[in-house]
């Protein structure tokens, strides 16, 4: 749950980074997350003896959900990322059970269908043809890549949580996931490299955007997935997915707070969708334990 909400102010602060481009925003923020994670490891970053593929496999997928998120911001909202990214739910549940055995609870396929039908009455506006605005096409683009996104965000759950019952789970987690930040870096610093003299945050002092670079470098990016791999420990693959849905819930309210940019009423009627899905996984699970 916590992982959710610091993941939630992801938003609002790369929109806010409208002086950079999205991907120069990716790759600062990971590469301060790198070094987060470099300094948590001290130094010793290679995958322990007996992690096999999972650590390098999981880095891959991180790389291409974060970069492939903060892309699809520049073409699509927030809301509309975040949320459609959740169709990870989909590949977890399924995944899940074929790779980890972790069989889905039937509270869980109810609280998976909530979260769909969330994602289709907020996607159901960009996928519009007849768009007055006749933007439907470029907001096709970042739903596109938000929908890629949710598929990295599976593979990245399903790997940790593999990692997080090995032998190496002190270790293993962290190191995939510096390594996946230091890829995803290595894609969007030079650019950011090269809008270092520009204003990140347009009619702001500059150091204010560092600041909020850093935030989501340390808090948003590098906290919010420390806290994903520690809970993975004890929660279940799918189950971690659906209480984490309350980032999609909060993150348009950040971005509307802070940016202006007001949720659709379709993307405002599926977070309705999506609470509900949070709401029922954590009924479900405490019903599990319950019983167990």
């Amino acid at each position: 749950m916590l992982a959710g909400l610091l993941w939630s102010t992801g938003g609002a602060g790369i929109k806010t980074l409208s002086g950079f481009s999205p991907l120069a925003v990716s790759g600062g923020r990971s590469a301060i997350s790198a070094v987060f994670f470099f300094i948590l490891l001290k130094g010793r970053v290679m995958p322990p003896r007996g992690s096999g593929v999972w650590p390098w496999a999981g880095a891959a997928a991180y790389c291409a959900c974060v970069s492939l998120y903060v892309a699809s911001i520049g073409f699509t909202t927030a809301a509309n990322a975040i949320i459609l990214q959740y169709t990870s739910l989909i590949w977890i549940a399924v995944l899940g059970w074929l790779v980890l055995g972790e069989r889905p609870r039937p509270s869980e396929l109810v609280a998976v269908a909530l979260g769909v039908a969330g994602v289709l009455l907020c996607m159901g506006e960009s996928l519009s043809l007849f768009a007055a605005n006749g933007s439907w096409g470029t907001k096709l683009i970042g739903d596109t890549m938000a929908l890629a996104s949710g598929l990295g965000y599976a593979l990245v759950t399903l790997f940790l949580r593999e990692m997080a019952l090995g032998p190496a789970r002190e270790s293993a987690p962290v190191i995939s996931l510096f390594h996946g930040n230091l890829l995803a870096s290595v894609i969007g610093l030079p650019l950011l490299i090269r809008s270092a003299g520009q204003v990140g945050m347009p009619g702001h002092d500059p150091a204010l955007a560092w600041l909020v670079l850093i935030w989501l470098g340390v808090g948003q990016l590098a906290g919010g997935y420390w806290c994903y791999q520690r809970g993975l420990r004890t929660t279940r693959a799918l189950t971690a997915s659906l209480i984490t849905l309350i980032e999609p819930v909060l993150n348009p309210l950040w971005v509307a707070l802070f940016v202006g940019e007001m949720p659709s009423r379709g993307t405002a009627v599926g977070g309705v969708f999506v609470l509900a899905s949070v709401v029922l996984s954590l009924v479900g699970r405490q019903q599990a334990n319950g019983s167990g």
